[in-house]
């Protein structure tokens, strides 16, 4: 305006100043409109500079809170996979209870986490979760997201069980939502040495679905409007940028917008007036913006380092807990074979204090040829053996003790050391030769019991058959009459009570030979069901005296079996006698014989008899063991028949089982091998 007024009040006043006011207007409008022109073009000029700077920054910010995102997730997956807890409660006591509250609604709800896997060490799907509710095993992972879960799986199987990583990555779920996906596989606190040789471990998957709410989140975080995710890239957007997962594969293109400070600029500050101004402050601006951006650049690298040398000194201060706490003693050697740190097991195992042991090398502490190759294998850079049994350590003293030893090479930095663990064997030899010794002596006395039991029967019968042939003669009155009739009673009873002992004793021989070793048998094909009536026939007046009814169910097809007849006999004779013995009057007894589905031929002897508690059964088969040990006892016996008969049954190969209920009966199964069972066209010649 004061350029279109200078003329007219010259032109008013003089021709002359018009005249020079016109020659002068062009140039002072030119050079006006040039420097509007500078001005603007350098404000455009700055203002584009400063929005692409901001769209760059905003870009780059973006970025960042996606791999804060992707770390963030990294640091909740390992600290909720590295915990002693969760490996009690999810794949010991596999407690879905704490399993819910610890990694279901609760990480849903507290942390944010959209989905849950809990894998086992074979990868099956143990505990699963998505947006808080419980799938438990029917959602599998690798079904869930289109691809790439394998790869973070197997990276996390590969971390180190002593610091164990966690792989985080962009992958797409089966409905086309992007995850922010971390894994991480589950370690204890301090790993046994059998734990560190695990191949395989359970895995944790957690992720963050980036759906609306997420995507808000972010946008109120970074301060920008109209956060979303779309299929394509719009042109119309300010910014976008592309979600790639690690397959490659587009995950979706993020766009949003945000104020521009140039445009800002632009439309508020009036380019005539304060263009220098804005000049220098631009100029001010972009030093300063510069200087912040590399400051917060230094703050954030000081911030980062800061961090990584605390995770250092904790992974330093946790392995030199793990070292003065293991109780194995621990070296680390130089190429020269000298000690460069030994932990206090070490110093305690080998009578040492820190400043003595530090003068030593590994030949003098293992003094044996293990040692020596050891080192040798060392420094000659081959393969060093990883497990050493029966070395030698040499104490301080000079006394020697048995040692086993594990070494392994380690790096760090440019320098190799050898890295040797140290185990005492010495109370572990000692347990080995007092279970040896103990062995040898219990069974140097189970012999001694059972050539015993075989001397003294072999004694006792002799007398015996002496007294049961005199009784037999006195019942038979070979010589005449004895005189009063009470002798002829006496004689029975004396008959009576020496074939029960004889019968005793040929047991007790029995059962000494078969504990010995010493058991025989002269097998043959046998039709079962002769030796099974046979037996009945040997038994049939004690059933007539006791009162039970005896049933037998053979059948005419039943297959021959090849076995010792006798000691077959002997078997169900006492199979027989038990049930007789504690059935009463009204009771039943039945004995069959069958051939199952398999071709074994099983006998089954069922009484319904006193029975005796499930329990009890295993103490009927010990020697001279009474389930009923008052000193009223109804059933008298001496304890060896349950016991005999497992063993001839065993030594047949065959198997003896007991069904057995109080007052309801008892039902014994004996169950013989196929390759007994003679099928027709396969008997034995002779």
């Amino acid at each position: 305006m004061k350029a279109r007024r200078m003329p007219l009040r010259l032109r008013h006043r003089t021709g002359s100043s018009e005249s020079v006011a016109r020659r002068l207007t062009v140039p002072v409008a030119v050079i006006l409109a040039v420097s509007a022109l500078i001005v603007c073009g350098l404000i455009w000029y700055s203002a584009r500079i400063l929005d692409d700077v901001a769209r760059d920054s905003s870009l780059r910010v973006m970025q960042a809170k996606f791999a804060e995102l992707e770390r963030r997730s990294s640091v909740d997956v390992k600290d909720r996979s590295w915990w002693n807890e969760a490996q009690v409660k999810l794949f010991g006591d596999r407690d879905t209870i704490w399993a819910e509250d610890n990694f279901g609604s609760y990480a849903y709800d507290s942390l944010g986490w959209s989905t849950v896997f809990i894998l086992g060490a074979d990868g099956e799907p143990l505990f699963s979760w998505i947006e808080g509710e419980s799938f438990g095993r029917s959602r599998i992972a690798l079904e869930h997201f289109d691809g790439g879960l394998d790869r973070l799986i197997e990276s996390a199987q590969e971390s180190p069980m002593e610091e164990p990583e966690a792989a985080a990555a962009l992958l797409v779920d089966q409905n086309g939502v992007p995850h922010i996906v971390a894994v991480s596989a589950f370690t204890w606190e301090t790993p046994t040495v059998e734990q560190l040789a695990l191949a395989r471990r359970p895995i944790l998957v957690i992720s963050l679905a980036l759906d609306g709410p997420a995507l808000a989140g972010i946008a109120q975080d970074l301060n920008v409007r109209d956060l979303r995710l779309v299929g394509v890239e719009d042109p119309t957007a300010p910014l976008s940028m592309a979600l790639i997962t690690p397959n490659g594969n587009p995950a979706g293109i993020l766009t949003w917008s945000f104020d521009l400070p140039g445009e800002r600029l632009v439309s508020t500050v009036l380019p005539a007036i304060l263009g220098a101004f804005l000049v220098m402050s631009w100029l001010l601006w972009l030093v300063f913006g510069r200087a912040s951006r590399a400051a917060r650049q230094i703050e954030n690298g000081a911030r980062l380092l800061a961090a990584q040398n605390s995770a250092i000194e904790r992974s330093e201060q946790r392995i030199r807990a793990i070292m003065d706490n293991v109780a194995d003693g621990i070296f680390t050697i130089n190429p020269d074979g000298g000690l460069e740190s030994a932990n206090p097991a070490a110093l305690r195992l080998f009578g040492y204090d820190a400043p003595a042991i530090m003068g030593k090398d590994l030949v003098s502490l293992i003094d044996c040829p293990e040692g020596i190759q050891i080192l040798a294998a060392f420094r000659a850079r081959d393969e060093v053996p990883s497990q050493v049994q029966g070395a030698i350590g040499r104490r301080a003293d000079g006394t020697i003790f048995p040692v086993d030893l594990s070494a392994g090479e380690v790096t760090i930095g440019d320098r190799s050391l050898l890295t040797v663990v140290v185990r005492d064997m010495t109370e572990r030899e000692k347990q080995t030769v007092d279970l040896r010794e103990a062995r040898d002596a219990a069974e140097q006395a189970d012999r001694a019991k059972s050539d015993f039991l075989a001397h003294i029967s072999h004694e006792l019968r002799t007398p015996l058959n002496a007294i049961i042939g005199f009784s037999e003669m006195y019942t038979s009155k070979i010589f005449g009459a004895l005189g009063d009739k009470r002798y002829d009673e006496y004689a029975v009873h004396i008959h009576d009570s020496g074939k029960h002992l004889l019968a005793l004793i040929n047991d007790i021989l029995d059962l000494s030979r078969a504990e010995a070793q010493r058991f025989e048998l002269f097998e043959d094909d046998i039709a079962v069901g002769a030796v099974v009536e046979a037996s009945v026939e040997m038994v049939r007046g004690e059933v007539r005296e006791a009162g039970p009814d005896l049933e037998v169910e053979i059948p005419a097809d039943l297959p021959r079996l090849r076995v010792d007849e006798r000691r077959l006999r002997q078997v169900m004779i006492n199979l027989l006698g038990n049930a007789v013995k504690f059935t009463p009057r009204d009771g039943r007894i039945v004995v069959r014989a069958e051939l199952d589905g398999d071709d074994r031929i099983r006998i089954v002897v069922r009484d319904t008899g006193i029975g005796m508690h499930q329990d009890d059964v295993e103490k009927a088969f010990v020697p001279f063991k009474q389930i009923d040990t008052t000193l009223t006892r109804r059933y008298l016996g001496a304890g060896i028949g349950p016991s005999l008969t497992r063993r001839l049954v065993e030594a047949h190969g065959a198997e003896i089982s007991i069904m057995s209920r109080p007052n309801k009966g008892t039902t014994v199964t004996v169950v013989f091998p196929p390759e007994r069972t003679v099928q027709p066209g396969n008997r034995m010649a002779g």
